[in-house]
C-alpha cells in the first residue's frame, strides 16, 4: 500500500510538474536563494560615524562658529568620490581586502579590475548621506571584518579633515593668486599714467598736479576695490563651483553693476571736464585723472589683497565628530530573513504572473 500511494504520488508530482513548470522553478530558485541568504552569503560588519563641519571665523569682536551647508555637501560628495577611492586603495589595501574576503557574489573581482568597477563596489560599501533636519553627515563602511570597518571609518574622518584643510588653501592661494596678479598689472598701469603725467608736464610747463580729480578718483577708486574683491572670490568659488550655481550668478551679477558704476562715473567726469579748458589744460587734467585712478586702484587692491590675508588667517574649517566610528561587534549585512523573505516574495509573484499567462493561453487554445 506505501509502494502504492508513493508511486501514485510520485505520478501526480510528474503531472503536475509537466503542467506548471513554472512552480517547480519557481521552488528550485526559493531554494537556491534561501541557501545563499541563510548559509552561503558572508557576513558583513558595519561601522557607523556622525560628523558636521563648522566654520569658525575670528574677529576683533570675537568669535563666530556657524555650520556650512556648501561645505557638507563638498565634504559629503568627497567621501563617496573616485579621489577618496584612491586615498583608501594607497591607505588601507581596499582592492586586496574586498577581494580576498567575502562569497563569490559579494566580494570584488581579483583580477585586476578597472577603476570604473572597483568604484561601484566602493558605492556599495562606503556611504554617506546628509541630514538636513540636523546639519550633519551620516556615515556608514561595511567590512568583512569589524577590525576593517573601524579602520575604514576613522580613515574616512581623517582623510576628510585633510580634504577640508587643502581645499580651505586652495580658495585662500587661488584669492591672493588673482589679487597678486591683479596688483602686479595696477602697478604697471600706475607706473606708466604717472611718467605719463610727468612727461606731459615737462614738455609744457606745467606745475605739480592739483589733486583737483581725487573726490572723483576716490569715489571711482572704491568701487574699483570692491570690483576686484567680488573679482577673487568668484575665481575661488570656480574651484569648487559651476557657473551655473546660484551664488557664482549673484556675484557675476554684482561684478556688472559695479563696472557699470564705474563706467558711469568716468563718463561723469569726461562730461564736466568737456569743454571748460584748452586743449592743454584738458590733455592735462585728463592724465592727471587717469594717473589717480590707477593709483587709488592700485592702493585699493592692495587693500584687499591684506583682507583676504588676514581673513584666511582668522577663518578655519574643522569636523566636529558626533559619533567616532564604531567597531561593530555582530553582522548586520546582509539582512538574511529579509532578503529571503523578499526573494520568495518575487518568485511567487512571477510565477503568478507566469500561471495567469499559461491559463489565458490554454483558454484561447480551448
Amino acid at each position: 500500500m506505501k509502494n502504492l500511494f508513493s508511486a501514485e504520488s510520485q505520478h501526480k508530482f510528474r503531472q503536475f510538474a509537466r503542467h506548471n513548470p513554472h512552480w517547480i522553478i519557481c521552488l528550485i530558485v526559493i531554494i537556491i536563494f534561501s541557501l545563499y541568504w541563510g548559509i552561503w552569503a558572508s557576513n558583513r560588519y558595519v561601522s557607523q560615524s556622525e560628523i558636521a563641519v563648522v566654520s569658525l571665523k575670528s574677529s576683533t569682536h570675537g568669535s563666530n562658529l556657524s555650520v556650512s551647508e556648501e561645505d557638507m555637501l563638498g565634504l559629503k560628495g568627497y567621501l563617496t568620490s573616485v579621489d577618496m577611492l584612491q586615498r583608501l586603495v594607497k591607505e588601507a589595501n581596499f582592492i586586496e581586502e574586498y577581494s580576498q574576503h567575502g562569497d563569490f557574489f559579494s566580494r570584488l573581482s581579483r583580477n585586476n579590475p578597472p577603476i570604473e568597477q572597483v568604484y561601484a563596489y566602493y558605492q556599495k560599501r562606503i556611504t554617506a548621506s546628509l541630514d538636513v533636519n540636523s546639519g550633519t553627515i551620516k556615515i556608514s563602511a561595511q567590512a568583512y571584518t569589524p577590525q576593517e570597518a573601524a579602520k575604514i571609518g576613522h580613515l574616512l574622518l581623517d582623510d576628510g579633515q585633510q580634504w577640508l584643510n587643502d581645499t580651505s588653501q586652495q580658495i585662500a592661494k587661488g584669492q591672493e593668486d588673482f589679487l597678486r596678479k591683479q596688483a602686479d598689472i595696477a602697478k604697471q598701469q600706475y607706473q606708466q599714467d604717472q611718467q605719463q603725467l610727468v612727461n606731459y608736464q615737462n614738455s609744457h610747463n606745467l606745475p605739480s598736479p592739483t589733486g583737483e580729480v581725487q573726490n572723483v578718483g576716490t569715489v571711482i577708486a572704491s568701487l574699483q576695490s570692491r570690483l576686484a574683491i567680488l573679482e577673487a572670490r568668484r575665481t575661488a568659488l570656480l574651484h569648487y563651483q559651476s557657473q551655473r550655481a546660484p551664488e557664482v550668478i549673484s556675484i557675476n551679477g554684482e561684478i556688472e553693476a559695479l563696472q557699470r558704476q564705474i563706467d558711469d562715473e568716468q563718463d561723469k567726469v569726461a562730461r564736466q571736464k568737456g569743454g571748460a579748458l584748452n586743449e592743454v589744460s584738458t590733455q592735462y587734467q585728463s592724465l592727471l585723472l587717469q594717473a589717480n585712478f590707477a593709483q587709488q586702484a592700485y592702493t585699493g587692491i592692495l587693500d584687499a589683497l591684506e583682507r583676504v590675508r588676514i581673513e584666511a588667517q582668522q577663518q578655519s574649517r574643522q569636523i566636529i565628530t558626533i559619533q567616532k566610528p564604531t567597531y561593530p561587534e555582530y553582522p548586520e549585512q546582509p539582512k538574511r530573513i529579509y532578503n529571503i523573505t523578499m526573494s520568495i516574495v518575487i518568485c511567487v509573484f512571477i510565477a503568478l504572473i507566469m500561471n495567469m499567462l499559461i491559463l489565458i493561453i490554454r483558454d484561447h487554445k480551448d
